[in-house]
């Protein structure tokens, strides 16, 4: 059937899936909308992205749908079932390919565009299409089981490919457009770490089609509006594996090669991490992509990731250049000209420094018992900070789920010690007022004045005695380009400490001071002895913020839920956690989870603080509720319950009651009630 052929189906699609038309206009205002939800993750199952008719060659979309849209016409629609059936009986592959692309529907699963070209994106969803080809038929359903059921990645939908021979696998990643990239190769290098699995490396460009297919068993993720995303800790953990890797310890003869590698991804990284374009000019993107074929085919995927930090970047386009300077690369331009490139734009790498072996002995003895204790008579009491949580003089871990909201309480612990207040009114500070410097590095400067300003534009009074930034890391290196950037981090911390002298150091969070992932044992007891070094040559308290990885629904908080090594809950003085609460998306509680060695574990499993996150008075923070057992926090609404309370909270506001007034009569938080009226 062709696009006019299919045209006089239309109705059928559109009044199944309630489909509508892109209007500009319309789409500023949603995006308004969207942006004006912040911390809202629950809104963002009702993100839209587009849709073409039939033939593949039409790059304007016809209208825009939800994933639950695009569920319905996969699993329930007659023309897509037809044309895929179609598919199937066809005998060779050119033959099925030539149908696909003039009869299947497509979608743009990571983004709304004006045209199907990454420079005409309007909006990105956060959705990632995985196409896995080439399954056997009988493989089919146990892989899709498998992706599923897996533990570290969330599946939105999946559903079988038009030739019966593969999936569509739809994951949830930052809402970040410029994290696109390093999520699509963390996946795949995961998915073949893993399970042995091959993913179609076309699906890494943003604008890239899928193709809709009939599969009545496609599943879609229930209660999907409230999905959370893959950590961006993803990223650091599996980005840089290898195909192919090996245990064995390369040979002498090899670790030249090991090391030019290591080189070459570090410069890379560095380039992703800045967001440096060095292929902007077309004389520039040429000798690189020369530079890259010295590698031969192996460099091709380093060229892909080079040339997508260009706003003119076009996978297709890209790869076909690859093709035809690797058919004429003669040898004379070598992987110098891609370095030379680096230095232009400030980018240097360093060779690894030997450590020093000489060992400096302290000159002096073992203290006995009774002299170390007439010294501590000299030394300040320790007071509470945070309550039984964290007292003075620790090394803390405050860790949480992504969108929990660490960042918004760590903001209100710092204002609260500045201030000399309690930051929750269970949780007391004895010193007064304390002079704090918190590293944030999560947030922009304009994302920052966002949450502290109400909406008439009064922003929120801080004291002067929070210092609250983030580091430059280019003007870092820059400024130092014999340094690593580790080594540089710690002392720019040293420095500024220093300097103001604070009593109190806050980093959110830990993955930023650490460009090697603390899940290896040594990175992690590297970086716990730095800070403990910090605290002990200071006198100061350091709160440090952590993630946790994805967590089954049900999952009590404890130290083993630590992302990373866990070994770093053996460096630390104390811990605690912020978990998400099945009472409301507003609602959250805090526990500790490794005790303070000066004082009881009072906020245990049976007797968790429950908060409320809400904007008050220019400042986005949380509210005591009460003290509660963790368990009340971890039941989940059966999918009858759901709809009960959907039904409920629509009736109530056809009756002409507000949010405030659903909240009181029902119990259901605002933003829970919010969240209903809006699900169809």
């Amino acid at each position: 059937m062709k696009y006019n052929e299919y045209n006089t189906q239309a109705p059928s699609i559109e009044t199944s899936v309630q489909v509508t038309e892109i209007n500009s206009s319309q789409l500023i205002t949603q995006e308004e909308e969207r942006e004006n939800r912040i911390g809202e993750r629950s809104f963002l199952g009702m993100m839209e992205f587009s849709i073409y008719m039939p033939p593949i060659t039409s790059t304007k979309p016809s209208a825009s749908v939800t994933l639950e849209q695009a569920h319905d016409i996969i699993s329930d629609n007659d023309e897509v079932r037809r044309h895929t059936n179609v598919i199937r009986g066809l005998d060779t592959k050119k033959e099925k390919d030539e149908y696909k692309k003039d009869n299947l529907l497509s979608i743009t699963p990571s983004g709304l565009f004006e045209k199907r070209k990454t420079e005409n994106i309007i909006e990105y969803t956060g959705y990632m299409c995985i196409d896995i080809d080439g399954l056997a038929e009988s493989d089919v359903q146990r892989t899709k089981d498998l992706l599923i059921s897996d533990s570290q990645i969330e599946t939105l939908l999946i559903f079988v490919s038009p030739k019966g021979t593969g999936l569509k696998w739809f994951v949830p990643v930052e809402e970040d457009i410029n994290l696109h990239d390093g999520y699509f190769d963390a996946i795949s290098n995961y998915l073949r770490e893993t399970y042995s699995i091959e993913v179609d490396k076309g699906c890494r460009d943003i604008a890239r089609a899928c193709f809709l297919s009939h599969d009545p068993d496609a599943f879609i993720m229930p209660n999907i509006i409230e999905h959370g995303v893959i950590d961006k800790s993803f990223i650091s953990q599996w980005r840089n594996k290898k195909e192919n890797s090996v245990e064995s310890k390369p040979s002498k003869a090899d670790n030249s090669k090991v090391s030019e590698a290591n080189d070459l991804e570090e410069a890379i990284c560095e380039l992703e991490k800045r967001g440096i374009d060095i292929t902007s000019e077309y004389d520039d993107w040429y000798k690189i992509g020369f530079a890259f074929c010295s590698m031969g085919n192996d460099g091709r995927s380093y060229f892909h990731r080079v040339s997508s930090l260009c706003s003119k970047y076009d996978f297709d386009a890209c790869d076909d250049k690859y093709n035809e300077l690797l058919a004429s690369y003669d040898g004379k331009v070598t992987m110098g000209s891609f370095y030379h490139q680096l230095k232009e734009n400030g980018i240097y790498i360093k060779k690894k420094e030997k450590k020093n072996a000489e060992v400096k002995l302290v000159a002096s003895l073992p203290r006995t018992a009774g002299e170390r204790i007439n010294d501590a008579k000299n030394m300040p009491d320790i007071k509470s900070l945070l309550g039984s949580v964290m007292g003075t003089g620790e090394l803390h871990i405050l860790f949480a789920d992504t969108g929990a909201g660490k960042s918004v309480f760590a903001t209100q612990i710092a204002d609260a010690l500045s201030k000399g207040k309690d930051a929750i009114p269970t949780l007391k500070n004895e010193m007064g007022e304390q002079r704090v410097l918190f590293y944030d590095f999560e947030l922009s400067d304009k994302q920052f004045q966002t949450r502290y300003t109400s909406d008439s534009g009064e922003s929120y009074k801080f004291n002067d005695n929070l210092y609250i930034d983030n580091i430059d890391f280019q003007k870092l290196v820059e400024d130092n380009p014999k340094m690593e950037l580790d080594s540089l981090m710690i002392s720019k911390i040293s420095s500024d400490i220093e300097s103001i002298k604070p009593q109190v150091l806050i980093i959110d969070n830990l993955t930023y001071i650490r460009t090697q992932t603390t899940q290896e044992t040594s990175v992690a007891l590297d970086l716990m002895r730095e800070l403990n070094t910090l605290k002990r040559k200071y006198s100061i308290s350091i709160i440090v913020l952590a993630h946790t990885p994805k967590l089954a629904r049900g999952t009590y908080l404890t130290c083993d839920n630590l992302g990373g090594s866990k070994h770093l809950a053996n460096f630390v003085d104390s811990m605690s956690a912020i978990g998400k609460s099945s009472q409301g998306s507003d609602i959250r509680y805090y526990k500790q989870t490794k005790p303070s060695r000066n004082a009881p574990l009072l906020l245990s499993d049976a007797n968790v603080i429950t908060m409320r996150l809400k904007m008050e008075d220019s400042f986005l923070g949380f509210t005591y509720i009460e003290n509660e057992y963790e368990s009340n926090h971890l039941q989940v609404d059966k999918p009858t319950e759901i709809k009960e309370k959907s039904e409920l909270v629509k009736q109530l506001n056809t009756d002409g009651m507000s949010l405030r007034a659903i909240e009181d009569e029902t119990g259901i938080s605002k933003s829970s009630v919010s969240r209903y009226l809006k699900t169809p």
